[in-house]
């Protein structure tokens, strides 16, 4: 895949965190006050103990990630 931003060819992987995936409308701090409830949650696992993840591509030219959720 080409970056849509700078026509570099893109590298195929996934973004993975231990904790799940939340989109916020801002970043909020961390600390047992974060309000997930207000978030939606993203990421998948394919297997019980896995990380959640998001298969991405990211370009290492201009560094931008593009993603399906």
């Amino acid at each position: 895949m080409n970056c849509p931003f700078c026509g570099a060819e893109m590298e195929q992987g996934a973004l993975q965190s231990l904790y799940r995936i939340h989109w916020m409308e801002k970043p909020a701090f961390t600390g047992l006050s974060l309000n997930f409830k207000l978030s939606d949650t993203l990421g998948r696992t394919d297997r019980p103990g896995q990380a959640p993840y998001l298969s991405a591509f990211r370009c290492p030219s201009c560094r931008k990630i593009i993603t399906d959720y």
